[in-house]
């Protein structure tokens, strides 16, 4: 499970290797060879995940992925704005920003609101530089992350619930690590 191997991984004790073991009892083990058998397994995992990074870093790329995808797309909706002709067209255009939470005064002049769209737009300019540096730090950093936050990013991202890493085999979490990818 991957709890357990997290739990090996963060901690040293090959206890763990012990399916049912509940981490208090005392339980005699070959350390040597369980120590070996860890490195087997460890080296197996590393060369299926690359880095325990993975989740982190796409679940990043989709988050860049969607702002700069709103970013785009009320970038069109204000640069429409401007040639609308009728209020109720230029209603349902401010209400198509506000589903992508850009909301306005609706009591300001139609140049105030559009200046806040802009403002909104830029906050979002903004907002994909920060997250594209964060994505590019991401990079080459070999910095361990705890297995809970692993979980609800990777639940996050792939829209799932309930990934519980007591009864997950490290292969199923390694499937849904290569599933992360392909949905980014």
């Amino acid at each position: 499970m991957i709890y357990n191997f997290d739990k090996i991984a963060d901690t040293n004790d090959f206890r763990y290797m012990v399916i049912g073991w509940d981490g208090y009892d005392e339980l005699e083990y070959d350390v040597e060879a369980a120590e070996k058998n860890w490195h087997v397994i460890y080296n197996e995992y590393a060369v299926l995940s690359d880095d325990n990074k993975t989740i982190l870093y796409y679940s990043t790329l989709i988050d860049l992925n969607n702002i700069k995808a709103i970013h785009y797309v009320v970038g069109e909706i204000i640069n429409l704005l401007p040639t609308l002709r009728t209020e109720e067209s230029v209603n349902n255009f401010l209400d198509e920003l506000a589903a992508y939470k850009f909301k306005t005064d609706r009591k300001a002049s139609f140049a105030d609101q559009i200046e806040q769209a802009k403002q909104m737009h830029r906050f979002y300019t903004n907002k994909i530089e920060l997250k594209q540096n964060e994505l590019d730090n991401l990079k080459g950093i070999a910095e361990r992350v705890p297995l809970m936050k692993q979980v609800v990013r990777l639940e996050r991202a792939l829209k799932r619930d309930l990934i519980d890493p007591k009864t997950t085999t490290v292969e199923k979490w390694q499937f849904l690590i290569d599933e992360l990818k392909h949905v980014a």
